[in-house]
């Protein structure tokens, strides 16, 4: 989450640095845009300095949820094509049980067939509107059951596996994050997976991912709000008060408290139990974007091991509430009254039934309840590394030392996976080199010679 700087010069609101997921902002002709929040903006026409108004423009401000399907007609999904027509080219098939994003009124073509403009996986085109329903609550139980027997796969790397429908994602892929600093804030080493193909656009810093920590690396690296976050986490999962009476909730990988959490549940998984809420963070005041909110999962292993958290953006059409205009004195009334348009919001979320969420809460958690933690992640200090598969050679040396003239101890094989510090030393020569433990043995390898175990196959 990005941070912003709000301050006041002459009756006009300014905000340095966005939020992730910033809409579009429009403006009137001749007049000077000013950024408020990630859905506001104040124009004032630059003959009147002292006159603002704030206009509401996010880019989907109109769309419902459909569900596909297509099993009434034998077909295993609904095809989104590039124009509204059976002759246009196919963009992709979206299975059956598939949530999709469409305008709430069809179009209607001169051959009488009506068609949604609709958006699925981040690509827009149109779908059959009779491949298309709404999706009762009632009727989620079946439809989870259809979509885990027929569309399912699962996910595995290095000790942690799920397993997720199709409908949420096309593939995840793994790797091993080192640690590192954002922001100034340090995060450990971390085993991390990331779903691919996700029903929803998403930035590159807001990714669909489940994130395990070693809760000791936690501790270790983030002292203050690594403790805290575990400490409040462990006392709600002895204690299990209703989340919705709970004022903080931990959020990780996001260090701050969510400004609003609805939905909030106590999940299980195989090995481990945690929390479950939707949540939304901002760094300005402003109306939430319907797109802004997130699934988020916070869990510990029974053993009290590993830390695991998913954080899954969502979006909830309910959340389209706002006029477009708002004068300068509806915008003040506002700001007088943010508290209360919070918990409205809140309770909108929570009313608001599992299968109107995109995508849909039933999918999500059973993804969260299919986890199974055995993370190997090492510590904090180390990382995997594989021998690379060199020409002309069998393997890499290891080293008593990192210098070139230094002892030979061992030769690791092409294609073994080791374990090596996070960080490498620099040797008399410049060359940069790893220390590396094989086989019991200790000792130097070149880093030019090893590759970093991260994506998973």
């Amino acid at each position: 989450m990005r941070r912003s700087i709000v301050s006041t010069m002459t009756g006009v609101i300014l905000a340095a640095s966005l939020t992730p997921g910033i809409p579009s902002v429009t403006h009137a002709k001749g007049a000077s845009p000013v950024v408020l929040s990630p859905i506001l903006a104040v124009t004032r026409p630059l003959s009147q300095p002292g006159v603002a108004r704030v206009r509401l423009t996010h880019p989907s401000s109109a769309f419902i949820v459909l569900y596909v399907d297509g099993t009434a007609q034998g077909y295993t999904g609904a095809n989104l094509r590039a124009r509204p027509s059976m002759s246009a080219s196919i963009i992709l098939l979206i299975p059956n049980g598939a949530a999709v994003r469409v305008t709430p009124q069809p179009i209607r073509e001169a051959d009488k067939s009506a068609w949604y403009s609709a958006t699925y996986n981040g690509r827009q085109g149109y779908v059959l509107a009779s491949l298309l329903r709404a999706q009762s609550p009632s009727a989620r139980s079946t439809t989870i059951a259809t979509r885990a027997a027929a569309i399912s796969q699962t996910a595995s790397y290095r000790g942690v596996s799920f397993v997720y429908d199709r409908a949420l994602a096309t593939s995840a892929r793994g790797q091993l994050v080192p640690p590192y600093q954002d922001s100034g804030y340090p995060y450990p080493a971390s085993l991390q997976i990331t779903l691919a193909g996700y029903p929803l656009p998403i930035p590159n810093y807001d990714m669909p991912q489940i994130t395990v920590y070693n809760v000791a690396d936690l501790v270790r690296t983030m002292p203050v709000i690594g403790s805290r976050d575990i400490t409040t986490l462990r006392a709600l999962l002895q204690r299990r008060p209703d989340l919705s009476t709970v004022p903080y909730l931990p959020g990780l990988p996001v260090l701050s408290n969510p400004i609003l959490h609805a939905k909030g549940s106590y999940v299980s998984f195989h090995n481990g139990t945690g929390i479950r809420y939707i949540g939304y963070w901002a760094n300005a005041m402003g109306a939430i974007a319907p797109d802004s909110i997130y699934y988020t999962f916070q869990g510990l292993t029974n053993d009290g091991q590993d830390y695991v958290c998913a954080l899954l953006p969502a979006d909830a059409s309910v959340l389209h509430h706002a006029p477009t205009l708002l004068t300068r004195k509806q915008y003040n009334d506002f700001d007088a009254h943010y508290g209360a348009y919070i918990a409205a919001m809140t309770q909108r979320l929570n009313d608001l039934p599992d299968a109107r969420y995109l995508p849909h809460l039933g999918t999500m958690d059973d993804l969260v309840t299919s986890l199974t933690v055995h993370p190997s992640l090492g510590t904090a200090s180390t990382l995997s590394f594989y021998v690379k598969s060199t020409a002309g050679t069998t393997g890499a040396n290891l080293r008593a030392a990192p210098s070139l003239q230094a002892p030979i101890l061992l030769i690791i094989p092409n294609g073994t996976e080791v374990q090596a510090s996070a960080s490498p030393v620099r040797g008399s020569n410049g060359q940069l080199w790893y220390k590396v433990s094989y086989q019991g043995a200790a000792g130097y390898v070149l880093a030019s010679l090893l590759s970093r175990v991260g994506v998973a196959p």
